[in-house]
């Protein structure tokens, strides 16, 4: 469920307002506009617009504990310009960010070095994120790392993984 992507924050007795950010990444042709509008628009039969360079949308839903804003945004395939990337990836968004990496499936021999590509890219936008937010707010990345340490620590594969700060989903 992309809510549960989306919307990750912790489960409070309180109301309480919820904002994530979901950056959506892969080649050109790859589905990430499709997904977006099945998302946003589950009965919308129109088809999607090539994404010419960074695009947005939001969703707002209502829950339990008061309301949930997601900004989503999208990265043509075929563009690349890191500082484009700052804008979603940024020391503001960085606590409460998850990537999509999306990649073709009709193009198997690409499906890897496509991930791959685009693992790195993110890895480095949130590198220089995480070195600016550093350099802010340090409480706020020892939250971001005893909350990754939590969530791999105890993992069998945890000498042999390199977990980043923030989700990413193939």
């Amino acid at each position: 469920d992309l809510w549960d992507l989306v919307g990750r924050s912790e489960g409070t007795s309180e109301a309480q307002d919820a904002e994530s950010t979901m950056f959506m990444v892969g080649s050109s042709g790859c589905g990430k506009s499709t997904l977006i509008q099945n998302f946003l628009k589950p009965n919308s039969k129109k088809e999607p617009k090539p994404t010419f360079s960074l695009e947005y949308n939001f969703a707002r839903k209502k829950t339990a504990n008061g309301k949930s804003l997601a900004h989503i945004w999208e990265l043509g395939g075929d563009i690349y310009e890191p500082k484009l990337l700052s804008v979603p990836i940024s020391a503001k968004t960085l606590q409460h960010l998850s990537v999509v990496i999306c990649v073709d499936l009709s193009k198997p021999a690409n499906a890897l070095m496509s991930a791959k590509h685009w693992i790195e890219v993110v890895r480095t936008a949130v590198t220089s994120s995480l070195t600016e937010l550093r350099a802010t707010n340090n409480d706020q990345v020892q939250v971001m790392r005893k909350a990754t340490k939590a969530l791999w620590g105890d993992h069998a594969d945890a000498s042999r993984i390199q977990p980043g700060p923030v989700p990413i989903v193939i």
